[in-house]
């Protein structure tokens, strides 16, 4: 999923800092990013659209940019027990597969090719559960659609959705590649989610800001005893992802901690 991020650094202690946490737009987005031995403060805030942050900058000033994609490399393949192995082209795989089963995701298409510890740590919480074949497995900010053909080698019944076009038609000729043909992509973004159908496990990689946004509506679409799998999550961020999941009923059964980023398992 594409986002965009208004960001402004300024000295916590001016009129303009207080004018920016009080902002009430920004409600419960708002990122505040401090740094050893700098006087100023970088706020952020992750938006769907450029319109929303080209505004944020209009009214606040500061910068608009996009969060940086994962650069292209010479290619890899990876080991996710106890049954995928991930590699960014098929003559990356071992010869000796055993009863492990390929994901084939080429480097540098769209976010999520398994190399990003959010991603990775995604998929080893998914690999994890033992869920009935054909449970149902919404994928929200699917990328480059890696989670929900992962979901579909393992026998569930997934589906993708993504607001970014380009995400959707890279994650269908991925689908394609790894021979998967019954998890469908749409192009709807997250508020976008009918509640019609309900899911025995979301997955969610994305911001936190987007998370602690959306938790209400995934909650919605999980079924009773549903697990969620909520990442994108930066050190220090992962509490209000927490509070705000459990106090709609969700239950925190584990944290991935991988460098800066932390992941959530949760239940309903």
């Amino acid at each position: 999923m594409e986002w965009f991020v208004w960001q402004r650094s300024v000295p916590p202690e001016r009129a303009s800092a207080n004018e920016i946490v009080a902002a009430p737009e920004f409600q419960e987005r708002l990122l505040t990013l401090s740094f050893p031995g700098r006087k100023q403060v970088r706020y952020e805030v992750y938006c769907l659209t450029r319109r929303e942050a080209e505004n944020f900058k209009k009214r606040y000033g500061g910068k608009v940019s996009r969060p940086p994609k994962i650069s292209k490399t010479a290619g890899f393949a990876r080991r996710f027990p106890p049954s995928l192995i991930l590699a960014s082209h098929h003559d990356l795989l071992p010869k000796k597969m055993g009863e492990y089963r390929p994901l084939i995701i080429p480097s540098g298409m769209a976010f999520g090719t398994g190399e990003h510890a959010t991603t990775s740590a995604c998929l080893r919480l998914l690999l994890s559960l033992k869920l009935p074949p054909g449970t149902h497995v919404l994928d929200a900010g699917t990328g480059t659609g890696i989670l929900a053909i992962a979901a579909e080698l393992l026998g569930y019944r997934a589906f993708g959705i993504d607001h970014d076009p380009d995400s959707i038609r890279v994650a269908r000729e991925n689908a394609f590649l790894n021979h998967c043909r019954k998890v469908r992509f749409r192009r709807i973004p997250l508020e976008g989610i009918k509640s019609e159908k309900t899911y025995g496990l979301i997955l969610a990689n994305i911001y936190s800001s987007i998370l602690v946004a959306c938790t209400p509506r995934l909650v919605r679409l999980l079924q009773p005893g549903g697990y969620a799998i909520f990442s994108g999550i930066m050190a220090g961020q992962e509490d209000e992802v927490i509070l705000s999941a459990c106090a709609r009923g969700l239950t925190l059964r584990r944290i991935v901690k991988n460098g800066k980023w932390r992941s959530l398992l949760l239940q309903l």
